[in-house]
């Protein structure tokens, strides 16, 4: 059984309840871009998720505990495209350590700056 579009936007869906009213259509936004490199894996996205644990779900590369920080930069940048989104230098410095919450408020406060 393949994965659907409507089942991608359910994975997605699921983190908005998780988020204050403000941040939910962030996070569903930026889950469903998720799901759609990491498919039914999404179902596992928590807050607490880090970058990396994310990074290791997408077909891009394997990610392992150990990637470097071009592996990372060249995921990172496919999720930027989809997701209208620029992830700044010390967040990706350290993917282990950056939260799935931490990427919803920065491009909650990204766009708020921007207009």
């Amino acid at each position: 059984m393949s994965t659907t579009e409507h089942d991608l936007l359910l994975y997605a869906r699921r983190v908005r309840l998780h988020f204050p009213l403000e941040l939910r259509d962030v996070a569903e936004e930026l889950a469903l871009t998720i799901s759609a490199w990491a498919g039914p894996k999404t179902k596992g996205l928590l807050l607490e998720t880090t970058l990396l644990e994310i990074l290791s779900w997408m077909d891009v590369e394997p990610l392992p505990a150990g990637a470097d920080s071009l592996d990372v930069a060249a995921a990172v940048m496919a999720l930027e495209e989809d997701g209208s989104a620029e992830f700044p230098a010390l967040l990706l410095a350290h993917p282990a350590a950056t939260t799935f919450e931490q990427l919803v408020q920065l491009v909650a406060e990204q766009r708020s700056k921007s207009g």
